[in-house]
């Protein structure tokens, strides 16, 4: 799970002791306290690494990020929330996290909401730890706290998945709007359950941190420090379409 830093670590190390010309990096929460040595080590042994899917504020090893933009995640995930809740209503956070991807997630939702719905009240951020059990206690705690909940908003699908089971048992009309998926989030989306998802296209950030791995090894390095990917809002219409399917996973 996303909260393994230590094994993650472990990992790490392993990949850089079998000296390979290059190495993609995603750190897991937990994982920043050691990276940063373990990274200054690859790069003194003149190992390329290329942080992907999640940015790595707290090392400069990395020759480029390979990354949608959290901040836009955040403030997409807000702007389909206003929409669907017509502007009114009270809004609970889970997050899969304090820190990195997690709280940019978080701050940037709550940020735009604040800006441009002020009928919008977001009532109780809560980490879930980016455990699926622990994230369905916080949704049933905030539900029983809050009866007149309008919507969840969840920073990745640990949560996404536990809020929605939350509201399915309890018999709620709360929408769910969540960052990441996996086939699960795609069926529930499909089924209703979950009302919508911002994602990475996984295939192209694992696509560009290759070429940037490849052509790094052979001599070119990355020209650009950020290599943007594009995100994508998943509801039950866009999922019908081709190229959101792909991304879910689902064509």
């Amino acid at each position: 799970t996303e909260n393994e830093g230590e094994k993650q670590l472990n990992q790490l190390e392993a990949a850089i002791n079998g000296k390979p010309a290059g190495i993609g990096f995603a750190a897991q929460n937990g994982a920043e306290e050691g990276a940063p040595r373990l990274l200054e080590q690859a790069t003194e042994d003149g190992i390329h690494i290329v942080a992907f899917a999640t940015p790595m504020s707290f090392s400069d090893s990395p020759i480029a990020t390979v990354a949608s933009n959290n901040v836009l995640m955040g403030e997409m995930a807000a702007e389909n929330m206003i929409r669907v809740l017509d502007g009114a209503g009270k809004v609970a956070i889970i997050t899969n996290g304090e820190v990195g991807d997690a709280a940019i997630r978080r701050d940037s939702f709550r940020a735009f909401v604040e800006e441009n719905a002020p009928e919008i009240q977001i009532v109780d951020v809560q980490n879930g730890e980016a455990d699926r059990a622990k994230s369905m206690d916080k949704a049933q705690a905030i539900l029983q706290a809050h009866p007149d909940l309008a919507g969840f908003y969840t920073t990745g699908d640990h949560g996404t998945i536990a809020a929605a089971d939350q509201v399915k048992a309890m018999d709620k009309d709360v929408a769910v709007i969540g960052i990441d998926a996996n086939p699960e989030v795609a069926s529930m989306i499909q089924d209703g359950e979950v009302t919508g998802v911002v994602t990475q296209d996984a295939f192209q950030v694992g696509y560009q941190t290759v070429k940037v791995l490849v052509d790094a090894a052979n001599g070119t390095m990355p020209s650009e420090k950020d290599v943007v990917v594009p995100s994508v809002w998943a509801d039950q219409e866009t999922i019908e379409d081709p190229e959101v399917a792909k991304v879910m996973g689902l064509g």
